[in-house]
């Protein structure tokens, strides 16, 4: 009588857990549909060295912005005071590269002025421009190449708020 309850109860909690998964697959994917400049990346981490890796949006984000493997970016910010499974501060970086006059996997990365506040305004401001940025809020970074946003989560950016922009760098590639 016990097992056929417990029974009774984990097909009851299987069938619930199948059609909240369900729900939630359903509500973000309407989510990223609503969101016509967000393209969805992790920037080569999932084929990678450290699949499982995460506090990794700058590496994420320099993979995408310099079509660049994942584990060589990875490997760059580690080189560079990175430390695993932990943020690192983009501009710092920048900074240092910036004054030795080094370049980046052949790019040029360099700080520009923050005019536009927020990520809305910034998309909307340079929506005709053929260029890469790296942008920074406060706690995350994020790359926008031809006017689209490259990340894992559409809602970080600019579709359910008006993240503040605190940094913004643009990526050139040197010839």
């Amino acid at each position: 009588m016990r097992n056929k309850k417990i029974k009774r109860l984990k097909n009851r909690l299987n069938y619930l857990i199948n059609n909240l998964n369900f729900l939630i697959k359903t509500f973000y994917f309407n989510k990223l549909k609503s969101c016509e400049n967000f393209v969805y990346s992790d920037g080569g981490r999932r084929k990678s060295k450290s699949p499982g890796e995460y506090n990794d949006c700058t590496v994420r984000a320099l993979s995408i912005a310099l079509n660049e493997d994942y584990d060589k970016v990875h490997d760059f910010f580690y080189k560079n005071g990175r430390k695993y499974r932990q943020g690192v501060f983009f501009e710092t970086i920048i900074k240092r590269y910036n004054k030795k006059r080094k370049l980046i996997f052949g790019h040029k990365v360099y700080k520009i002025p923050n005019q536009y506040i927020t990520i809305k305004n910034f998309l909307f401001h340079n929506r005709e421009k053929e260029s890469i940025f790296l942008i920074t809020s406060e706690a995350h970074i994020i790359c926008i190449k031809n006017n689209r946003v490259y990340d894992l989560s559409p809602s970080f950016q600019y579709c359910e708020t008006d993240n503040i922009i605190m940094d913004a760098f643009q990526v050139e590639k040197v010839k």
